[in-house]
Parts: structure tokens; sequence; C-alpha cells
């Protein structure tokens, strides 16, 4: 399927699996306020500029391999329940994690990212993996731009970085 413009499924409720496999989006991808009862999967989706999950509820998986995004990725302020699963996928601009909630999981394994990536502010109980990645700026687990997020980065499972490439630094002042 495809969507020349944008996708907004803000304040949404979904009580079964969503699949948005093979979905092109021509602008942008949002689900801000939405919640997902269920599994969120969407391999080899492909967005045209910004995929913007952020202040989200999801109670299942959210799995997004291989897909490629044109802009950036925002998952600001969502609470994932499960695994969030952005493995090989490509993104032209930044990755912001940034006060999300994790309980079971990131894996960006594979991940070509133009930009930067920021985990600033975000709790994680899960393991956080990043093998073969490759990130063409900052890795910001703290943000020294944003004192207001200093010391609120927890990271409570294993943080796995292997074979990745950082195109900037790597800033993890003030970690829990």
């Amino acid at each position: 399927a495809q969507i020349k413009g944008s996708l907004y499924l803000n304040c949404a409720s979904f009580g079964q699996d969503v699949d948005l496999g093979g979905l092109e989006v021509g602008k942008e991808l949002q689900t801000a306020g939405a919640t997902f009862a269920a599994d969120l999967t969407g391999g080899s989706l492909l967005v045209g500029n910004r995929l913007s999950i952020n202040s989200t509820k999801f109670e299942g998986n959210v799995r997004l391999p291989d897909s490629t995004i044109n802009g950036l990725i925002d998952t600001s302020g969502s609470a994932f329940a499960k695994r969030l699963d952005l493995k090989h996928t490509r993104v032209v601009g930044d990755v912001s994690f940034g006060s999300l909630t994790q309980a079971n999981g990131v894996d960006i394994s594979g991940m070509q990212i133009g930009g930067r990536v920021s985990l600033a502010g975000s709790s994680s109980a899960g393991p956080i993996t990043a093998i073969n990645t490759t990130i063409g700026g900052d890795l910001l687990i703290s943000d020294p731009d944003h004192l207001e997020l200093r010391d609120t980065t927890r990271l409570d499972g294993p943080f796995t970085l292997i074979s990745a490439h950082l195109g900037g630094s790597l800033v993890m002042s003030g970690i829990r």
C-alpha cells in the first residue's frame, strides 16, 4: 500500500495486531497518544520524512526491521512493555529514544543512522543491543546539552555495543 501524504494514528486505540509491513508513507507517520494493545509490525516500512511514535503506549512487541526512514525516528515519551526491534533499519537523520520507558529491550543491530542517537532521559529494564550498527553522529546515553535530563537515564539491563561505527562521540556521563 502507498500513502502519498502522511498517516496519522494519533490518540487511536488498537486491540489487535497492526501490520504496516511494506507500507510506503510519503511524508510522516505519527502515533502520538495512541495505544497498541498487541504487536505493531512493519517490516520494510518506508517513510518519506519522519516516524513519530512518541508519547505512545505499546503493550505488545514493536518490530520494524529492514525499514527505511528518510528523515528521523522519535520515540520520546513512549512506553514499550515488550521489545522494540529496529534491526537493519536505515534512517537518514537522528533517532531519539529520549524519555522512553522500555521493559524488555531495544535492538538496533545492523541499523544505519545518518545522524545521532539519543537515549538521554530513558529508562530500560531490558537489554539494549547495537551490533554492527553505524551511527553518523554521536551516541548520547546522556545529553550534555540538556542538563534537566542529567542523572535521569537508567539502564538496568545490559548495554551491548559490538562492532559499531560512531561518526561522533559516545557520551555516558551521569547514567545509572
